[in-house]
């Protein structure tokens, strides 16, 4: 029934994960870029270093790149997922 306290209580839980979403992808994409600035710094680093320094350095910031690009995955998921239905009436309308 529209306007009953269920439906409303219903509607405030969808908005407020659609806010969590876009929060927990902005926090996706701020680790992303802090992951990225890390790999940077350790190729930098790497770039005086001896061989084996070097190539552990090297092989650190390779790691830190696929975790940024996991995060990038991730927070784009979330930022899709967030705009799912907003603005839209329930699942049975969205289809």
């Amino acid at each position: 029934m529209p306007g009953s306290p269920d439906n409303e209580r219903a509607e405030q839980t969808r908005q407020k994960w659609f806010r969590l979403r876009r929060r927990a992808a902005e926090a996706a994409r701020s680790v992303a870029a802090t992951e990225d600035r890390v790999a940077q710094t350790l190729e930098r680093l790497a770039e005086n270093r001896p061989d084996a320094d070097a190539e552990r350095l090297r092989a650190k910031a390779k790691e830190a790149r696929r975790c940024a690009a996991r995060e990038r995955d991730l927070g784009a998921q979330y930022e899709a997922s967030s705009r799912d239905g907003e603005g839209r009436g329930d699942q049975q309308e969205r289809t």
